[in-house]
């Protein structure tokens, strides 16, 4: 399950502890989104936890956003921010 996401990041409950610096790829679903969101980041921490049943809260840190190699597309940034400011800020 997904614990936190944010235009930086996203952290989630898992059963196993990723190897910090592991490379990851991301497919996320948004709401009210046909399309798929896919993002590129890495683990930047995996800790033990008791949540919900699960071992592990892991965070994930999104590569850049930028028109290049080893980036994610600005596209993506626009997602996370619309996402951020419809969902989030309703919540408070």
């Amino acid at each position: 399950p997904l614990v936190d996401l944010s235009r930086g990041g996203l952290a989630f409950l898992a059963d196993y502890a990723p190897k910090i610096g592991m490379w990851v790829s991301l497919r996320l679903k948004f709401p009210g989104r046909e399309d798929i969101l896919r993002l590129e980041g890495h683990v930047v921490y995996a800790v033990a936890t008791g949540i919900a049943g699960y071992r592990y809260r892991v965070g994930i840190k999104f590569w850049p956003f930028a028109n290049r190699g080893s980036c994610n597309a600005p596209k993506a940034l626009d997602v996370l921010v619309d996402f951020e400011s419809t969902f989030l800020v309703a919540d408070r």
